[in-house]
């Protein structure tokens, strides 16, 4: 079955709130997950859409993913609107982006991983209305 970058976008967000409240990494549900909901995302549409990183306001790597005529998704800019700082992936911030392909690390792709299962039972919800499904983190 297949389904809209919408409702996958929308489960992503749902998916990274519900891992903040099991797992903090800080006050900003968004901040330091750009490359794990980018990758999750492009992991359920695969080669339609590209990965883009550009480095924002404090020197880091910000990431986001793009259709391939040039639709920017970018899951976790509310991240700079929560701060009011400068989107990297939104207009002019975007002049230096560079087109990548996943990272090899092991710590990132657990990451895909429980964030894909969520999304993955999330998806299975909205199907059956069984109730939530528990995923180990």
């Amino acid at each position: 079955m297949k389904h809209s970058i919408t409702t996958i976008c929308t489960l992503i967000d749902e998916a990274l709130h519900e891992l903040h409240q099991v797992k903090p990494r800080g006050d900003n549900p968004y901040e330091g997950q750009c490359y794990i909901a980018s990758a999750t995302l492009k992991k359920f549409f695969g080669r339609s859409l590209m990965l883009y990183r550009a480095k924002d306001h404090k020197d880091r790597y910000h990431w986001w993913v793009e259709t391939k005529d040039g639709q920017v998704i970018d899951l976790t800019k509310k991240q700079y609107q929560i701060t009011g700082h400068p989107i990297p992936s939104d207009g002019e911030n975007a002049v230096h982006k560079q087109k990548q392909s996943f990272l090899n690390f092991a710590s990132y792709k657990k990451r895909i991983e429980v964030l894909t299962t969520l999304v993955e039972q999330k998806l299975v919800e909205k199907v059956t209305d069984s109730g939530p499904l528990k995923v180990s983190l």
